[in-house]
């Protein structure tokens, strides 16, 4: 907590956001990170409030509900299971390989061919 009070000092005398307060790191926090901030340091609250922190909105979704799942006796995980290839730059040295399962969405695709590529979450 004093390491992130220190930093938040630091902030707070270079008028600038939230960084990581170590020293190889150094990165901008991300707003998720600074709303737990803000939620750590009330005494801190004149510097938070330059930030547009209470324009993020949350969407949570809860289900009550039990449903029951069944499964055939004749599922075989190797019916559902899809190996894919991966390339960068056309190099066929070191092809990456994922697995994905059938009947996943396009979004969980991209997602796994995102982790296996290494691309981060914000890049494009």
């Amino acid at each position: 907590m004093q390491c992130l009070d220190r930093m938040l000092e630091e902030c707070v005398n270079t008028e600038g956001a939230p960084i990581c307060p170590n020293g190889l790191c150094r990165q901008p926090y991300s707003v998720d990170s600074v709303i737990a901030l803000k939620a750590l340091f009330p005494q801190r609250a004149e510097y938070f409030s330059n930030f547009a922190l209470e324009k993020q909105r949350y969407d949570v979704i809860k289900d009550d509900t039990i449903r029951m799942i069944e499964i055939s006796p004749d599922f075989t995980v190797s019916s559902r299971r899809m190996e894919v290839k991966c390339e960068l730059d056309n190099t066929e040295d070191n092809p990456l390989m994922f697995l994905f399962d059938n009947t996943g969405t396009v979004a969980d695709f991209i997602r796994e061919l995102r982790l296996t590529l290494r691309i981060l979450p914000l890049d494009k």
